[in-house]
């Protein structure tokens, strides 16, 4: 049977026999189910289909869902005021944007009306370069919290960019008047990374790093703790964890920039096997960086009173008070 293009009501055709009761009863009958009534408030059927042939949009109810979508390859235009919002594209990826705040494009999600109790991601412009940022606050007033720009950058705090005035590839950037701090912990340890114009922990302005609960601070190198500052305050470098044998000395080196390089610029306090007497001494060397040459003078702990020696190759004073010795020890009294 021919049927109408929109509604596929049937037509009459020339074969078929005239009923005027039986098929004005059933046109009727076929009008009031495809037809929705104007002032309708309920729609007892479990799926309406839009269709122009091509593109399908569907409204339904299937168990305990409602369902709004397309059954065709085709995405969904969110609309208001005549303007497109968003976008549910067919490969189910979700597309907003702002068009009433431009250069702006972000989506709210808030607990209730507050405004403290908002968030926004939000894909702006408002620095340099841009960013995805999370703001709280009024939407399009809101306080910068958190950002990734186009370069990578990450930034904590309300600034725009990432201080990076040195041309580093990346850069973390968290910013706050007065001070900040980075807490470190797990439940019996607690460290801190922080800076601070005044005011913790008897620190003058500047950085601090260290930690919250009565435990030591370790220097690791190469996955080798290097260096410790103990609860107690006292300062140790190591070769090592603490107690385990290693082939390596154990020193402390100060490089003073204002003495030249052909002088003896570079001070070394060494603790080695090495220092001829066994690991029983200890050794201070100064060594002139022009030509590699240095000096040593060494304490001996063997003896009873702790004898203090120099290199051979030291030349001897032929004058007094040194006698010819290899090298002096002075004491002054006034």
């Amino acid at each position: 049977m021919a049927q109408t293009t929109n509604l596929g009501l049937p037509l009459i055709e020339e074969s078929m026999t005239a009923d005027v009761v039986r098929d004005f009863n059933s046109l009727a009958q076929e009008i009031d189910n495809k037809v929705m009534p104007k002032d309708i408030e309920t729609l007892s059927v479990s799926q309406i289909s839009v269709s122009d042939g091509v593109r399908s949009l569907n409204l339904g109810s299937v168990a305990n869902e409602i369902r709004f979508g397309t059954s065709t390859n085709h995405d969904i235009s969110l609309i208001t005021k005549s303007l497109e919002r968003g976008r549910i594209t067919a490969a189910g990826s979700l597309v907003w944007q702002d068009r009433i705040l431009t250069g702006r494009a972000g989506m709210q999600i808030g607990q209730d009306a507050s405004a403290a109790k908002n968030f926004h991601f939000v894909s702006d412009d408002v620095g340099a370069r841009t960013a995805f940022r999370v703001y709280n606050g009024v939407y399009g007033s809101g306080i910068r919290m958190l950002g990734i720009d186009t370069a990578g950058n990450v930034t904590i705090g309300a600034q725009g960019d990432a201080l990076n005035d040195e041309g580093w590839s990346k850069v973390v950037d968290i910013y706050k008047t007065g001070n900040l701090n980075l807490t470190i912990r797990t439940d019996t340890s607690r460290g801190v990374i922080a800076v601070h114009d005044s005011g913790f922990y008897g620190s003058s302005a500047g950085m601090i790093l260290g930690t919250v609960t009565n435990q030591e601070l370790s220097f690791v190198v190469n996955k080798i703790r290097r260096a410790v500052i103990g609860t107690d305050g006292s300062f140790t470098v190591t070769t090592g964890a603490l107690g385990v044998s290693t082939s390596q000395d154990a020193m402390t080196t100060l490089s003073a920039g204002n003495i030249p390089g052909n002088g003896w610029r570079i001070k070394q306090i060494i603790n080695s096997y090495n220092d001829g007497y066994g690991g029983a001494g200890l050794i201070f060397r100064a060594i002139r960086p022009t030509d590699g040459a240095f000096m040593d003078i060494k304490i001996n702990y063997q003896k009873g009173g702790g004898d203090v020696m120099t290199e051979s190759h030291v030349v001897k004073s032929t004058s007094a008070p040194s006698g010819g010795f290899d090298g002096q020890i002075w004491l002054q009294y006034t």
